[in-house]
């Protein structure tokens, strides 16, 4: 056991005497270690693969390689689950404050460590950290503070660095810690397994009262031993009864809420995870899929954020139902870069980083897009819940929340107002969303109920928010949207819609902002709110129909050699509204010509199923319409590219060239308005 305070010496001669025994494992040991299933989990320097192993040849590590793929487990027996397994022991996922030269990493010089206090049994568990009981470690280099892993974070450079703690660091100095600018945020170990109060963390709730008194934004995590959905409920409410204990609301937790499974061991009869002593396998990939999924929803349904621990092993084989994406993913890898190749928001690299504050070693992580930052002072707050990333953080005072850049549609959000105006005026703030497949919600949302779905993957693609009682006379409310196709819309305020109507567009981000009655906007207030004029998709060949396109945009395909085959175009509400008429069109066909009638109003002009190339079209508004608007439409044709911009009826393609219409774009625009682009040779004629 070592100890801050050894010497280089000391702990070169500890690597040297590492390595040494690692080379004996290699040789002695391996059928020992072949199900050990705690592959990728170590903090290598470098690594090399050796006869299905992997060897750290940093001097520390042997890890037994699980090639089967084959999960947790295949077979369930639930029918030994009974209430008094549910109780379990501490588990050693932390190293001991008294034990400061180990740490919570994967296998290597094999450390024992007793109970800290908690006056409960050792539990023989076996995890990816621990191997019966015993807490494996490794040994980084000699400058192990938080600042010697920030090359780590690679290209994709991280919005926070952090810490994870529980009884394990012992009392915390957090003044220090705070002070000395080396942690960002910090999780916080609440306890272990299901509802009782046995199996609190002892450090709980000082560390989380000291992380609230200064301010340092935080999440909370559970040691999990749940084997099936009533066990992870259970542990749901475990939490939840010391986040109550705490006196923490769903806006003061700023990271997410973490289910930290790891679990192994058939010890105390717990029928879960994997026996050792015979590799009996009790649980499969759904099983723990379904397990996650209860502890989340739970979780969730109380407002939180829910997010899922566990190592790149299980992240690889084991957690692999799309249940997962719609959690906050927080990867753990010991190494110079995360090799998840999924979404995930929080890596835990090292678990040997020193801070100043915190005896021995701790858990390193870092954040990259949760983020978090002191909202007492805000005006307005709110967050939003996306698909594969779930609930972000609370944000405020027109700071962005979601996700743009990733195509990532919001399915959700929340908005609360500030204290510093609710302790001041009558009111609050209403909010309501526009949701795929239903349209608008029928009843306004209200100071923190969420807007929105979750778990149903229902984008939004509109919003509204709106001030009520004295505020609405004090203060204006501005928001808008980042929608797909289109980016940051205008600004929207007090009820007026904000997003897109028609285009199928998801909603990928929201900036919301109070300001007093009459102040200026905070930034552009033209077209917070797009509804499309025209829509239209093309039956393309080998493709067959696409996605509508709207107002101007593409349909077809350009470069791909493929021919047009049949058309439909509608006139959006906006356009339909103002009066009678409608929007009629004929194409020339392959071996057929101009079609004899024309067609309206999304009916199919060309052909499906006959491999007949489309060669031009005509396209034309009638009645009050034709007065109001020109409609103008241009084609790709084979051989000229994009030819100019016909109007109103004008023939648009090739005549006598045999050539294939590719792809179109129509617009309406007001009566006697420019032309989109130049008008010159809309059509060919041999």
């Amino acid at each position: 056991m070592t100890s801050n305070s050894e010497s280089k010496e000391s702990k070169f001669f500890q690597k040297a005497i590492s390595v040494f025994l690692s080379a004996l494992l290699v040789v002695a040991f391996i059928p020992a270690v072949a199900f050990a299933d705690v592959s990728d989990n170590a903090g290598y320097a470098s690594s090399q693969e050796d006869g299905g192993y992997k060897v750290d040849i940093s001097g520390s590590t042997v890890i037994g390689e699980d090639n089967s793929g084959a999960g947790v487990g295949a077979n369930t027996d639930n029918s030994q689950n009974n209430s008094a397994d549910l109780v379990g022991n501490e588990p050693n996922n932390e190293p001991n404050s008294e034990s400061s030269g180990t740490a919570d990493s994967t296998e290597g010089s094999a450390v024992v460590q007793s109970q800290g206090g908690q006056g409960q049994s050792e539990d023989a568990m076996s995890s990816w950290r621990f191997a019966d009981g015993q807490l494996e470690t490794v040994y980084a280099d000699e400058d192990n503070g938080i600042e010697m892993y920030s090359s780590r974070a690679g290209n994709d450079s991280p919005v926070a660095k952090g810490i994870d703690v529980s009884s394990w660091q012992g009392n915390i100095d957090w003044n220090t810690v705070k002070n000395s600018g080396q942690v960002d945020f910090v999780i916080i170990r609440c306890g272990w397994g299901n509802n009782d109060s046995s199996q609190n963390d002892a450090y709980w709730l000082r560390n989380a009262s000291e992380c609230k008194r200064l301010g340092i934004p935080f999440g909370v995590y559970i040691y999990s031993y749940a084997c099936n959905t009533s066990y992870a409920v259970s542990e749901a409410d475990h939490v939840l009864a010391q986040l109550n204990a705490a006196g923490l609301s769903p806006s003061q937790v700023a990271y997410p809420i973490y289910l930290d499974l790891e679990q192994q061991s058939k010890s105390n009869n717990r029928p879960c995870g994997i026996d050792n002593s015979n590799n009996e396998v009790l649980l499969s990939n759904g099983d723990l899929a379904n397990i996650a999924q209860a502890f989340c929803n739970r979780i969730a349904s109380a407002g939180y954020n829910p997010g899922i621990y566990a190592n790149l092993n299980w992240w690889n084989n084991y957690l692999t139902s799309s249940v997962f994406d719609n959690y906050e993913r927080w990867v753990a890898q010991y190494n110079s870069s995360c090799w998840y190749e999924g979404d995930y928001n929080l890596w835990q690299h090292a678990s040997d980083g020193t801070v100043p504050g915190i005896n021995g070693y701790v858990d390193m992580n870092y954040d990259y897009g949760i983020g978090a930052k002191d909202l007492s002072d805000a005006l307005i707050k709110y967050r939003t819940h996306v698909s594969k990333i779930g609930w972000t953080n609370y944000k405020g005072d027109g700071e962005s929340s979601g996700a743009t850049g990733r195509s990532l549609p919001m399915e959700a959000f929340q908005v609360e107002l500030g204290g510093k105006l609710t302790s001041q005026y009558s009111g609050g703030v209403q909010y309501r969303g526009y949701i795929q497949d239903i349209g608008w919600e029928n009843g306004w949302k209200s100071d923190g109920a969420m807007s929105g779905t979750s778990g149903q993957s229902k984008r939004l693609e509109a919003i509204q928010v709106k001030l009520t009682g004295d505020l609405a006379n004090k203060y204006d409310v501005y928001y808008r949207v980042h929608a797909q196709e289109f980016g940051w819309l205008g600004w929207a305020k007090n009820g007026e819609q904000a997003g897109t109507a028609g285009y199928s567009y998801r909603l990928e981000a929201i900036q919301i902002q109070v300001v007093p009655k009459g102040s200026s906007a905070p930034g552009s207030t033209d077209t917070p709110f797009k509804t499309y004029q025209v829509e239209y998709t093309t039956h393309v060949q080998g493709i067959g129909w696409q996605d509508n396109a709207y107002d101007g945009s593409m349909s077809g395909t350009s470069h791909q050699s493929k021919r047009l085959e049949g058309i439909r175009i509608k006139l959006g509400s906006s356009i339909s509204s103002q009066g009678s008429g409608s929007i009629q069109y004929r194409t020339h066909i392959q071996d057929i010509g101009w079609e004899n009638g024309w067609k309206s109003d999304g009916a199919m002009s060309g052909t499906s199923g006959q491999s007949k190339r489309l060669e031009a079209i005509q396209v034309k508004l009638t009645g009050d319409l034709a007065n109001k608007y020109d409609v103008y439409y241009r084609v790709h044709a084979q051989e000229f590219g994009w030819l100019g911009w016909a109007k109103n009826g004008e023939q648009a393609g090739t005549a006598g060239y045999s050539y294939r219409l590719e792809a179109i774009q129509i617009q309406v625009v007001p009566k006697g308005s420019s032309a989109p682009g130049s008008t010159d040779t809309p059509f060919w004629i041999r």
